[in-house]
């Protein structure tokens, strides 16, 4: 009798230890331009896996200077983000890429702030 009480709570013991595994947090990411911005503004943020293939992309149509935008990754296997903007009607009309990639925390928040003295270019990174 005391065998199979001590079998039971162990069982018991074992289950209630298995079923409390921690859910893995999301990898998260935030673009803040800081930059006052001229013209029509869209920005193209890939993702990317560890060989820098772009996998997935986020638009955001007419980027707000100050304006803080967030995404969680699209998958597992990305880990680093890189961005192309478009400007229209402004003097600096033209497509560029920021000259960085950005590596993401993972399960946390990356955040990214581009600001006049970010430096852009023709060429992806």
């Amino acid at each position: 009798m005391k065998t199979k009480l001590f079998t039971l709570i162990a069982l018991f013991c074992v289950l209630a230890l298995s079923s409390c595994k921690k859910e893995p947090l999301p990898t998260t990411y935030s673009v803040t331009f800081q930059a006052s911005l001229s013209g029509y503004v869209t920005a193209r943020v890939f993702e990317c896996n560890e060989m820098s293939e772009k996998l997935y992309a986020n638009s955001i149509e007419y980027v707000r200077s100050q304006k803080k935008y967030s995404f969680t990754v699209s998958s597992d296997m990305i880990s680093k983000i890189k961005i192309h903007y478009t400007i229209k009607d402004s003097p600096s009309d033209g497509h560029n890429w920021i000259q960085q990639v950005f590596i993401l925390n993972k399960e946390g928040n990356t955040d990214i702030a581009l600001d006049y003295m970010t430096i852009v270019g023709k060429l992806e990174p």
